[in-house]
């Protein structure tokens, strides 16, 4: 048997990852080993799965199309669509590749390049051994020190969770620190909850949107409900505050019951070592997005490690299915050389 594929982590991008390889690259499916906690979806499943996409049914279609597989048809493919059911379309499609591969149910602690060859602890003790590795452990929503009680992402995103901390009748206050999708339909839930909102954004515009020409300004949803704020604040429940006003954000703080943190995410990878020289940095893996390459045999994929588009020197990170399966494939040369 040739030599082993490690998928670490197996949410959507190591999804579209073992799609990839079996049927872009003919690789064995036994070639594969899938190491994963839960093997149930992933992120977009477990804690995402009541936010619509920003992106449509029809560009998540057509980005499975490109490896070969199929999703199930909609009545509304020009419409963004709950994650939930991107996040079942996608296993569905993919279950049948992977049936033949190797499964551990376990998180990844370590992995060490030495003499050619990945070694993999796992949190059960055991090792495992490959030649590739891929890398797409997801990531945690970014903690900010607040000073009050924070309520977590998935939570906020969630009105039904969410009212958990917001008893009806209750004159509740709620400072959501970040303004891109997330933030912005976090705002409406605090409103819907019954509460009244802050809503910190960083910079001189509360709101970029896409329709304007900004590549990673807020659509659809978060469109409908940026410009609502900006005509009336929701009925007069939001407040727009700008993280640079210090004052502003101490007052909306005191002012606060809960704070929410939208403002980006943090990657929790294993230690990866190469040649007995341990890699992590103060800023993180030495990633390089254009080339997916984390270390020798080691690509990045998804949330954790995802493309990057630099326009007026600024630059974007790029979430979503679409791009996710666009990174795979403008890899495909180095990928299939190495196989």
């Amino acid at each position: 048997m040739a030599n082993k594929i490690a998928l670490i982590g197996y949410g959507a991008a190591n999804m579209l990852f073992a799609a990839y390889l079996i049927n872009k690259e003919r690789v064995d499916p036994r070639r594969i080993i899938i190491i994963d906690p839960y093997h149930d979806g992933g992120a977009l499943l477990r804690q995402w799965a009541c936010v619509r996409s920003n992106t449509t049914y029809r560009q998540f279609a057509d980005a499975l199309r490109q490896l070969d597989l199929e999703a199930p048809s909609v009545e509304q493919p020009e419409e963004p669509t709950p994650l939930q059911q991107i996040a079942h379309a996608l296993v569905t499609a993919v279950r049948p590749l992977v049936e033949r591969t190797d499964k551990y149910f376990a998180k990844v602690t370590e992995c060490r390049l030495a003499d050619g060859q990945w070694r993999i602890r796992l949190s059960t003790g055991q090792t495992l051994q490959a030649a590739i590795c891929s890398l797409a452990p997801g990531a945690e929503p970014r903690i900010l020190q607040t000073g009050v009680p924070q309520i977590p992402l998935a939570t906020a995103l969630h009105l039904p969770s969410l009212q958990n901390y917001i008893c009806p009748g209750s004159t509740k206050h709620v400072a959501v620190f970040g303004t891109a999708h997330s933030g912005t339909l976090i705002a409406e839930n605090v409103v819907a909850a019954g509460a009244t909102c802050s809503l910190v954004h960083l910079g001189p515009q509360p709101f970029l949107f896409a329709s304007e020409g900004a590549y990673d300004g807020v659509k659809q949803d978060a469109e409908r409900i940026a410009r609502s704020i900006l005509a009336d604040g929701l009925g007069g429940k939001v407040t727009l505050v700008q993280y640079e006003q210090a004052l502003d954000v101490h007052a909306a703080l005191c002012r606060a019951d809960y704070a929410v943190c939208a403002c980006g995410f943090e990657t929790a990878a294993p230690s990866i070592i190469v040649d007995d020289r341990p890699l992590e940095t103060l800023k993180g893996l030495p990633y390089n997005p254009a080339t997916a390459e984390i270390a020798p045999r080691l690509f990045g994929w998804g949330i954790a490690f995802p493309s990057k588009t630099t326009i007026d020197n600024r630059t974007y990170v790029d979430v979503s299915i679409p791009s996710f399966t666009a990174h795979i494939l403008a890899q495909q040369e180095r990928i299939h050389g190495i196989l």
